[in-house]
């Protein structure tokens, strides 16, 4: 199959909050496990490993919505925000302080970008989807980077096509009928 299967997403709406951290303790995982959020996860995951099988990046036939063009373009900013943000010159073996600058910027920024992009009927989600997007770039404070930051990127593409801010659309290899 060339898209995804409708099934493999079981996604209710979204909240419009913003996202809370329930696992906090080892403790924790095993809740996590049995979750819904848990499974809608995993079945996101797989329906994107599936969907994406043969396709190639640089396809010509592959369509951008108007949607995923605005979701995009809050990249853009944000290297933009880069350029205004250059790393310090200092001696370090771990990040560099600069990066700190272009956090508060981000974090300062991601919210308004993120109402920007979002079509109007689904603006009251930009909070929950700009906080799993803000995450998605690490620690400011310790200047680290992890599989969870890793994570909630992989949750803000979820939401996104849980919400139906993202569809079938915007994975296809042709652009859709007029």
């Amino acid at each position: 199959m060339d898209e995804f299967r409708k099934s493999d997403i079981p996604f209710e709406a979204l909240s419009g909050h913003e996202p809370s951290k329930h696992v906090k303790i080892p403790q924790d995982i095993v809740k996590w496990q049995r979750s819904e959020a848990y499974y809608d996860l995993l079945g996101f995951i797989n329906a994107v490993s599936y969907a994406i099988q043969g396709k190639r990046i640089n396809d010509p036939n592959i369509y951008i919505s108007p949607t995923m063009k605005n979701v995009v373009g809050i990249f853009d900013k944000l290297n933009k925000l880069v350029d205004e943000s250059p790393p310090v010159d200092q001696p370090t073996r771990f990040g560099n302080k600069g990066y700190r600058v272009w956090a508060r910027k981000m974090h300062r920024d991601i919210f308004v970008f993120m109402k920007e992009a979002l079509p109007q009927e689904k603006c009251d989600l930009f909070s929950e989807l700009g906080a799993y997007l803000s995450e998605s770039f690490g620690n400011s404070v310790r200047i680290d980077y992890g599989t969870g930051h890793e994570l909630s990127f992989i949750f803000f593409l979820c939401a996104l096509f849980k919400a139906k801010i993202f569809t079938e659309e915007d994975y296809s290899l042709r652009p859709p009928p007029d």
